[in-house]
């Protein structure tokens, strides 16, 4: 073993009172940041609901494929982490896509945790 590695670095003392204030700042920490997913999660599921109109209406005019040719090719290949993703062998078939929706899974604790569920139509 080289000197400096992690096994000569001397264990905490769990007792010793600065410890002991550092876990509770952390306990506390957490505490905070779990209050701050479940509102993040509601405020989430509030605007996802008045979302829901507007991509309702999208929807109804993209359906119309002479309007907007391609559209979900486009948004597909515009998107920062998807672009990269599509080959052009996926090209004959995103050509007959109609709509993307997207729903958040269920939540019991209600943390925005559970995922995403993508439905490509």
């Amino acid at each position: 073993m080289m000197p400096g590695e992690v096994e000569d670095i001397p264990k905490l003392e769990k007792d010793h009172p600065s410890v002991q204030k550092l876990l509770e700042f952390d306990a506390n920490y957490m505490k905070l940041e779990k209050e701050f997913m479940k509102e993040s999660y509601k405020l989430t599921q509030k605007y996802q609901k008045m979302q829901d109109e507007f991509l309702q209406k999208r929807s109804e005019v993209v359906a119309e494929k002479e309007e907007v040719p391609n559209f979900w090719i486009h948004v597909l290949k515009s998107h920062p982490v998807l672009a990269d993703e599509i080959m052009p062998w996926d090209l004959p078939v995103l050509k007959h896509l109609k709509n993307v929706r997207s729903e958040n899974l269920p939540d019991p604790e209600e943390m925005g945790q559970n995922g995403t569920e993508i439905e490509m139509l």
